[in-house]
């Protein structure tokens, strides 16, 4: 008769492991998060405000896609098919102690910025052949040639700043 409440404890045990084991690695993950506000995104490590090697990395050998919120992230994201309010995307992301430095955007329609530098929001945002059309003209203002003196980047644009 003792046997079977063990067997029951035991396999509550199992059950609660597993569960929060799924949790972290979709939707504690902030890899996971970021490609649920962009889907398509490629979430990287950008180990500018955090050089040192951390557990994720170590984690990262086994389960390549796996970024926890305390490193310093970025993503790239190409050929977007519907259109980017910057803001209202990253706005899902700034309930996470996440640090985003740079986000590189290719052949995207961007209709609205964001801020930048903020909690949820990437320090540098690069926009490569993207298009502005539907973007007001005094946010178009703030975008910046990525390399003025480079005739070939005369589509790159970003904002923010280090």
């Amino acid at each position: 008769m003792k046997r079977k409440p063990l067997v029951t404890i035991l396999l509550l045990v199992a059950v609660i492991f597993c569960g929060v084991v799924s949790w972290r690695f979709t939707r504690g993950n902030a890899g996971w998060q970021i490609r649920q506000a962009f889907p398509g995104a490629q979430p990287y490590f950008d180990p500018v405000g955090s050089p040192d090697p951390t557990l994720s990395q170590f984690i990262r050998i086994v389960l390549p896609n796996h970024f926890n919120e305390d490193e310093s992230l970025g993503f790239n994201l190409y050929d977007c098919s519907e259109p980017l309010d910057l803001h209202q995307r990253f706005s899902r992301l700034s309930h996470l102690h996440l640090h985003l430095f740079s986000v590189h955007l290719t052949r995207c329609r961007i209709t609205n910025l964001c801020t930048t530098s903020e909690r949820g929001f990437p320090s540098v945002i690069v926009f490569d052949d993207c298009d502005f059309s539907q973007l007001p003209a005094d946010q178009r203002s703030q975008l910046q040639p990525y390399d003025p003196t480079n005739p070939a980047a005369s589509k790159q644009f970003y904002i923010g700043g280090v």
